[in-house]
């Protein structure tokens, strides 16, 4: 499809640049010459900032992170594979949940800037016997069959399986990463108020990401960009319902 479209966008070149010598100059502003001119260098650059928009996934380059057994961080900037990936993997991370997001304006190049983001600290589950929940996690899950209290508190972690968070940490760097990771604390992102969820995407100023986290209450939006201050609040979406901000996910930033 990139390629076809390329080759259009030639082929139009190719007839102005073979028809405008046949046209009779003229220097009035409504001369179709002129006008096909002005609208010639319009083109031109939309088309360049479209062919930098789609250059991404006409490289197949995207970030992808999960976690693994033990908290373990796997990452590769590869999104579509016919062979088995390589992955990254980062040990003793101790992650619950994660994002990453390229800094903005570095996503086409060859060694993007990026930040990896991850919730971790305590980990909780509202109206959860969670010593006996734990108990499961560290032992062994054979101990369900005697114990009902037990029992009930892995069932209703099934059922509700968002767990909330004390600490945010984010760690920045250039593709490819080289393990291990410095992971560096969030305190904007305080740990009284416990977490959710969190998100990254670019954001429009070159070099910077927006971070979106789900309190429970409300979403709140901060702004990194590395430095000394790092990362700090912007502003919080309160919801409708507030019991319900477990989760946050957007596709484009609010404005």
């Amino acid at each position: 499809m990139l390629f076809l479209y390329c080759h259009v966008y030639i082929a139009f070149k190719l007839s102005i640049v073979h028809w405008l010598p046949i046209v009779k100059p003229d220097s009035s502003e409504d001369h179709p010459v002129r006008r096909l001119k002005k609208w010639t260098e319009a083109y031109d650059s939309g088309r360049l900032a479209f062919l930098e928009g789609i250059k991404p996934a006409a490289q197949n380059r995207g970030i992808i992170s999960y976690i693994g057994n033990a908290g373990d961080v796997f990452v590769r900037d590869v999104v579509i594979s016919d062979k088995d990936a390589k992955w990254l993997e980062f040990e003793n991370t101790k992650a619950y949940t994660i994002v990453a997001a390229y800094r903005s304006g570095s996503e086409t190049d060859t060694h993007p800037f990026l930040s990896i983001l991850h919730l971790g600290g305590l980990e909780d589950y509202e109206n959860i016997d969670q010593e006996k929940y734990s108990r499961v996690r560290r032992d062994s899950i054979e101990i369900l069959n005697g114990d009902r209290r037990a029992r009930a508190a892995c069932e209703s972690a099934r059922r509700h399986p968002i767990s909330r968070k004390t600490r945010a940490y984010d760690s920045d760097g250039s593709w490819p990463l080289h393990p291990p990771l410095k992971w560096d604390r969030l305190a904007p992102i305080k740990e009284e108020e416990w977490t959710y969820d969190i998100w990254a995407m670019p954001e429009k100023s070159k070099g910077e990401i927006d971070v979106y986290t789900a309190t429970g209450e409300d979403i709140r939006q901060y702004l990194e960009k590395g430095g000394s201050e790092h990362i700090k609040l912007i502003r919080p979406y309160t919801a409708a319902k507030a019991q319900a901000v477990r989760a946050v996910r957007l596709q484009a930033l609010p404005r």
